[in-house]
């Protein structure tokens, strides 16, 4: 109500039977300003025009001669002049003789010599379009650099180029109001659209920041509707309350209002830090598998993750404690209108250039960042690790293991590992999430067509020369006939698997009690369509079995099973 009256300048003053009303706020004049009142013509009511000072004893002790002018409106109107500027007040109450009904309603103009605008308020003729202009050329900045890098575009990137169009909009929306209100104190269709454009700039903010926390578009290709929709509904309860204190008065609802807000804050913030330690984790356990591979992690894509997660959750806090301080010297220590005005423009122009910075679009983020890397763009498969192994990961961890090669564009990393909450269940897996329905779909069609099918034999009970403890023999029978016997000793293989090629050939490690002897004697027989493996050889003298799979020993992408009877 306070910034309506401000930019308003009509407002209408109810009076209620001995009571003193007052205006919504104070109001500054300049020398020869200007004051308009109106109201019921049977009615007689008194009035008092005080400084800020006098208003502050009448407090103490209600005393119409301590204010400067005092009056009483007859027949429906009074006009007057304020011959020196600055703050005032005026204070209303029903003459005697007419407080027999329950309440009157005076209709307050207020004009400066030349403008209806406040004094405080006129200021911002000069600065809104200032930051308009900015805000334009940072638009003009972001919008080439997305035509040079139109490829590499993501949602955040859309999300934070609506933010930029927003804010130019507001700022041309509030100058628009201004200029007509500096010559009229009518209503205008502009004040509810400014609204509404610092509501969504807002909300469309925090989501943006919030969904960015939970990795979107930073660690996960998508994190799904119901989590987008959860970030707009966090948001949502941080800046409807602000947007409601700020815009309107609702008595003794204001104090729920700010409960609501106060609570608001408190939930994003606390999610916002769950979410940015919960990303951060993933990116740094990244880095840890970088610096193994023997790459040096500071010199990689993957450390602009960590940096940019550490840059929102300080910019997130930054930024809302600007915000409360903005408000708390609007409300509390009755800073000038204009000067709060920049400031809270200073601060979201800030925002939203530091986000667009953050989020730019440049072709040497293209491996591990805009377009996140998959285990077709790397030799190497996914580790996974368990989330107690994970936590004790941190940026000492990565300095401790720097590799000596730095990066450079074009080179493949280290898939993102995988998260397992069995501590007793260290399993690799495959980073694509449709690999299992395809591995077994490509058996069934290998079977079936008669195609390249490798087994692995290690049973105790086979007595050939090629069978020792330890030893996997594999058998290539896709005409029907051993064409070859190849011995791999899992021991070195193990030993040997960080820095060994066939390190992309492990798919799965998992605990397995006992084994069978893979049966390849009935190629025709549907029920031998799939590979259980729970019918791998029944080695007691061997602790892994391994088996190939599928034709994808001659496309480059095999894929082994490791199982342990340890």
């Amino acid at each position: 109500m306070t910034l309506l009256f401000i930019l308003c300048y009509r407002v209408v003053v109810r009076l209620k039977t001995v009571y003193v009303s007052s205006l919504p706020d104070f109001f500054h004049f300049q020398a020869n300003g200007n004051y308009f009142f109106q109201t019921n013509e049977n009615t007689k009511i008194n009035f008092l025009v005080c400084t800020k000072e006098e208003y502050k004893q009448f407090q103490k002790k209600p005393d119409s001669s301590i204010c400067s002018e005092s009056g009483v409106i007859y027949d429906g109107t009074k006009s007057g002049e304020i011959l020196e500027s600055g703050t005032y007040q005026i204070l209303f109450y029903m003459s005697n003789g007419y407080q027999n009904t329950l309440y009157e309603e005076v209709n307050v103009t207020l004009k400066n010599p030349k403008s209806f605008l406040d004094a405080n308020v006129q200021p911002c003729l000069i600065s809104k379009p200032l930051f308009g202009t900015l805000a334009f050329i940072s638009l003009a900045v972001w919008a080439i650099n997305w035509c040079c890098n139109f490829s590499l575009s993501f949602t955040i990137h859309e999300y934070i180029t609506i933010l930029f169009i927003d804010t130019i909009i507001y700022q041309f929306v509030y100058f628009s109001e201004l200029i007509k209100k500096n010559k009229s104190d009518d209503f205008t269709i502009l004040t509810p659209i400014r609204m509404i454009l610092i509501f969504s700039f807002q909300l469309i903010l925090f989501s943006t920041i919030l969904m960015a926390a939970k990795g979107w578009c930073i660690v996960h290709r998508t994190i799904g509707k119901l989590k987008i929709a959860y970030c707009f509904l966090v948001a949502s309860l941080l800046t409807l309350p602000q947007c409601l204190l700020t815009f309107g008065d609702y008595g003794n609802w204001d104090y729920i209002i700010i409960m609501v807000g106060l609570a608001g804050v408190t939930f994003f913030y606390r999610d916002l830090i769950v979410s940015i330690d919960d990303s951060s984790t993933h990116v740094v356990a990244h880095l840890v598998v970088i610096s193994e591979s023997g790459i040096d992690p500071s010199t990689t894509p993957v450390m602009e993750k960590f940096m940019i997660f550490k840059a929102l959750s300080w910019g997130i806090l930054l930024y809302l404690v600007a915000q409360l301080v903005a408000y708390f010297f609007m409300q509390f220590l009755e800073t000038p209108y204009y000067i709060a005005q920049i400031f809270s423009d200073t601060v979201n122009l800030c925002a939203l250039i530091g986000a667009g910075y953050l989020f730019r679009l440049t072709r040497e983020r293209i491996t591990g960042f805009v377009i996140l890397s998959t285990e077709e763009e790397s030799p190497i498969s996914s580790r996974i690790v368990s989330i107690d192994e994970i936590r004790d990961f941190n940026m000492q961890n990565v300095e401790r293991r720097q590799g000596k090669a730095e990066w450079e564009t074009g080179m493949a990393l280290p898939p993102i590992p995988f998260f397992n909450n069995d501590n007793n269940n260290h399993t690799i897996h495959n980073t694509n999430p449709n690999f299992n329905s395809q591995h077994e779909n490509n058996q069934m069609n290998n079977v079936e067509n008669n195609h390249e099918n490798a087994y692995v034999n290690n049973n105790e009970n086979d007595s050939g020369d090629d069978s020792e403890d330890g030893v996997v023999n594999i058998r290539d029978d896709s005409n029907e006939n051993d064409i070859d016997t190849s011995k791999i000793n899992i021991s070195q293989y193990m030993e040997n698997a960080d820095t060994s090629d066939e390190l992309e050939n492990i798919e799965n490690v998992e605990n397995v009690e006992n084994s069978e002897k893979v049966n390849n004697s009935d190629h025709s027989s549907h029920e031998h369509n799939s590979y259980d493996h729970n019918n791998v050889g029944n080695g007691k003298s061997s602790d892994y079995n391994c088996i190939a799979t599928n034709n994808q020993w001659n496309d480059g992408q095999n894929e082994v099973s490791l199982k342990s009877n340890v």
